[in-house]
């Protein structure tokens, strides 16, 4: 076993084949996603910014021009240098203004999932980097050429494929009626519309067609503001003055999902119009309606010795309710006895 153990190391830390390129690779967790995936697919992309890389790498071979291939692949640790070669990249120097870089011998590694610059082949080209508390500056013959703000413990800098265009982007932009836009923007007032257009700078992917403004009939305002109709006067007047004497209840369900005590769908309640004094009760089926009310009814005319003049609900369309509407005299959802 010992043996085994000393073989491996050895092989490990041998001198290296002719014609390879040695690679340190430090693994390392910040908020950005590791995936290859996200970092290849779409425009900018993220390049983390590494002193300790000997050489810029890169995952993705296709992305290389002038690639020469390594004959055979190089394993230093547990990533395979299989390539190299050159990649352009434009990066923003200020607001909406790019210039290119072309970085020259990058690695194609296979096995690691971000691309890596290195602050080392920056300095070998007559790079001066500046590290400062918030971001790092990049130099070359006295020149600034590009910044890159920090991300909390890691310094990135966004690269693009090709060359951004915003402008000939703003200008294909149709312009569209007003009323449309009244209504993607979740029916903003005509006074916020135009301030999209006045704004310096002006709001990005809108170009509205304002000659005439949208008319007040829009139906969705219409129906937001409606106000909600008044209830007719109660037959028997303004509020109760006895407890008990007027009762509202009401049903709700079934829900959704079943409670997981007793599995109950139904709630039922009862209020009193005198004191607001709410009963509430559980039901696991429909048809437990009226038993509830008897209950209820019950309970609460011995408990306070008065009797239930008025009951009010929908519930007297279910037919154990018509039963029991005999016994109080009020018309439709109304029982008086």
């Amino acid at each position: 076993m010992k043996q085994k153990k000393e073989k491996n190391n050895q092989s490990s830390s041998g001198p290296a084949k002719p014609n390879t390129t040695s690679l340190n690779v430090v693994a390392s967790e910040d908020e950005y996603d590791a995936s290859p995936l996200a970092c290849y697919f779409g425009a900018p992309e993220n390049w983390l910014v590494d002193s300790g890389a000997t050489d810029h790498m890169m995952p993705f071979g296709t992305d290389i021009t002038k690639y020469v291939k390594f004959a055979e692949a190089t394993s230093t640790t547990c990533l395979n240098v299989l390539g190299k070669g050159k990649v352009t990249r434009w990066v923003e120097y200020s607001p909406a203004k790019y210039r290119q870089i072309i970085l020259e011998n990058v690695l194609h590694v296979q096995g690691i999932q971000r691309r890596f610059l290195s602050t080392i082949q920056f300095q070998d080209r007559k790079y001066i980097i500046v590290l400062q508390e918030k971001n790092t500056t990049f130099y070359k013959d006295n020149k600034q050429l590009f910044s890159t703000p920090r991300r909390g413990r890691i310094i990135d800098l966004i690269l693009y494929s090709e060359q951004p265009h915003i402008r000939p982007f703003l200008h294909a932009v149709t312009e569209l009626p007003v009323k449309l836009w009244h209504e993607r923007m979740g029916h903003l007032n005509w006074d916020a519309l135009k301030k999209t257009q006045n704004s310096s700078p002006p709001l990005i992917g809108i170009r509205l067609d304002d000659s005439s403004p949208p008319h007040s009939s829009c139906e969705g305002c219409i129906a937001g503001k409606a106000k909600h109709c008044t209830f007719k006067s109660s037959a028997s007047g303004s509020k109760s003055s006895t407890p008990i004497e007027r009762i509202h209840s009401d049903l709700m369900g079934p829900m959704e999902l079943r409670s997981v005590v007793g599995g109950f769908e139904y709630v039922c309640v009862f209020t009193c119009d005198c004191s607001c004094h709410i009963w509430v009760y559980l039901l696991k089926a429909k048809s437990q309606t009226f038993g509830v009310f008897k209950k209820f009814r019950t309970m609460i005319e011995n408990l306070t010795g008065r009797k239930i003049k008025f009951f009010r609900s929908n519930l007297s369309r279910f037919s154990p309710f018509h039963s029991f509407s005999s016994k109080f005299e009020a018309p439709k959802h109304s029982f008086k006895s």
